[in-house]
């Protein structure tokens, strides 16, 4: 497996795909990774945000709606990171072969 940095950032509507799990189910994003990749980074962890969670006394000084918003689900946004990174792997692989190539003709 070769190592790369891929930056993706595409427009879906009015949403973007950012490192975000929670803007990317908000859009209705889900990531599917490849079956060959499926289950290979299993239990992956996303790193912790003190966005999410917060305590009760910060949460009640958002504004409107905001301060009425439900824990997250610690295991399910878990499950999303992990299939995010496990859809990566794919991506991973086509680049390196690209490489592979191109170094091949040089």
């Amino acid at each position: 497996m070769h190592a790369c940095l891929v930056v993706v950032s595409v427009q879906v509507s009015t949403c973007v795909l950012t490192t975000s799990p929670v803007l990317a189910r908000a859009c209705g994003i889900s990531y599917t990774p490849a079956p060959r990749h499926l289950g290979t980074l299993a239990g992956l962890v996303q790193p912790p945000d003190a966005a999410y969670n917060m305590d009760e006394s910060l949460q009640a000084l958002l504004p409107g709606n905001l301060a009425r918003l439900p824990l997250v689900n610690n295991e399910s946004m878990n499950t999303i990171y992990e299939h995010r990174a496990e859809s990566l792997l794919a991506i991973d692989e086509m680049i390196g072969r690209l490489l592979d190539e191109l170094t091949a003709q040089v």
